[in-house]
């Protein structure tokens, strides 16, 4: 069943479904990069960075380099205050806290400790 052709598909605002094995996944569109569950305009140049299990997140410049990371839409054990990013050249994911969180993505703590 390809998903993105039926309404199972939820994909947010400014992106595009792409159909996997038994799934689907969604990626932003030129000029738009992933935060939180959402596609955000790119406003500046976003550089690659390393996570502990050396994963590279995703990496796009100014010009609207097509993301090579998209968001999962499967179950994971990405902590609620994360994004799930799914790799679709390794076929793995990784976990990416929330701008005011920090942590491995898996677990996830606010920098507000009141």
């Amino acid at each position: 069943i390809n998903e993105c052709d039926t309404k199972l598909a939820k994909c947010p605002q400014n992106s595009e479904c792409h159909n996997t094995i038994g799934s689907y996944a969604c990626s932003c569109n030129k000029g738009f990069r992933p935060e939180n569950s959402n596609c955000v305009p790119m406003l500046a140049e976003v550089q690659t960075t390393q996570v502990s299990d050396q994963k590279k997140q995703s990496s796009c410049d100014q010009m609207g380099k097509k993301e090579q990371f998209i968001y999962c839409t499967f179950k994971n054990d990405c902590d609620k205050k994360s994004d799930c990013i799914y790799d679709l050249h390794s076929r793995n994911y990784t976990c990416k806290c929330w701008p005011g969180y920090f942590g491995n993505g898996f677990k996830c703590y606010s920098w507000n400790f009141c």
